[in-house]
């Protein structure tokens, strides 16, 4: 009786086993070079900068084998902005050569590009694929590939050259503390030049507090108070001609008493921290 319930059960594994498979593979099963076209992913974000020359949007053909070569069509869809003033490139087809499986939307960057940014703002539009040859499907008929890609073209910037004056205030009047009681870290601003190489400058203001030794608001390189009170001290940034970012870094403000205004070069502000903010990268736009 064992014996015959082993035979039964067997060929029921296998029937269920291969009814799965069969429907794992069914898209592929009657020919390898069945398949369809999208966009490997949803969605694209740069953030434009003198540096950023050209922009590549991926389209793959998911079929096993592609013998013979493909042409895929699309439609580029104004969202927010004319992409054509920050970009050249978007055509309306592209070629996916035999024996590969993607190629790329290349999209070539204006020189003029972050100017542009700065005077009429960010840029948005979609890449929609309407077309394949050979018979070859857009998508799938559930949704569940993406055949429209969302590209955002947005304004880096890059930092004016010159003098950067930082005012910084201590509301109760005794220097910084920042990620330490008695003093701690400064702000850091970390500098990259056109070969990517990176510096880092530190500021802030000192800590009267003898316990302050060893931590860089303790230290010699931190910036003295404009009296003896430590309500107020003024230090500068120095950035370069060849830099082309610079990122500011806030360490903290351990009592929230800590604030601080910096200015462009031409007198203008271009942020301001109020006290009690949280330690990370402050959001500089050098676009405003």
């Amino acid at each position: 009786m064992k014996k015959f319930i082993k035979l039964f059960i067997i060929p029921v594994v296998l029937v269920l086993t291969y009814s799965c498979v069969s429907d794992d593979g069914s898209r592929f099963q009657f020919d390898n070079e069945y398949g369809w076209v999208e966009f490997p992913s949803a969605e694209t974000t740069v953030a434009v900068t003198s540096r950023t020359t050209t922009v590549n949007i991926p389209i793959n053909f998911t079929a096993p084998v592609n013998a013979s070569s493909l042409v895929v069509g699309y439609n580029i869809v104004n969202v927010d902005g004319v992409p054509s003033d920050v970009a050249t490139g978007f055509g309306s087809s592209l070629t996916i050569s035999a024996n590969t499986n993607s190629n790329s939307i290349e999209l070539n960057i204006l020189p003029t590009a972050v100017a542009t940014l700065i005077a009429n703002g960010d840029i948005v539009f979609d890449i929609e694929l309407t077309t394949a040859t050979r018979g070859i499907s857009v998508g799938l008929s559930d949704g569940s590939a993406t055949t429209v890609h969302r590209v955002n073209l947005l304004c880096g910037g890059e930092p004016q050259p010159g003098t950067y004056v930082i005012d910084m205030h201590d509301s109760y009047g005794d220097g910084w503390q920042t990620d330490e009681a008695s003093g701690g870290a400064g702000v850091t601003v970390t500098l990259t030049d056109v070969g990517g190489t990176e510096s880092v400058v530190e500021f802030g203001m000192c800590s009267p507090y003898g316990n302050a030794a060893g931590t860089f608001l303790g230290s010699a390189d931190c910036t003295g108070p404009a009296s003896t009170s430590f309500f107020d001290a003024t230090t500068t940034v120095e950035v370069g001609t060849d830099i082309v970012g610079a990122v500011w870094n806030f360490p903290g403000d351990n009592w929230g008493e800590i604030s601080f205004e910096i200015y462009n070069p031409d007198g203008s502000l271009l942020f301001a921290v109020t006290a009690g903010r949280d330690a990370g990268e402050l959001p500089v736009s050098y676009c405003q």
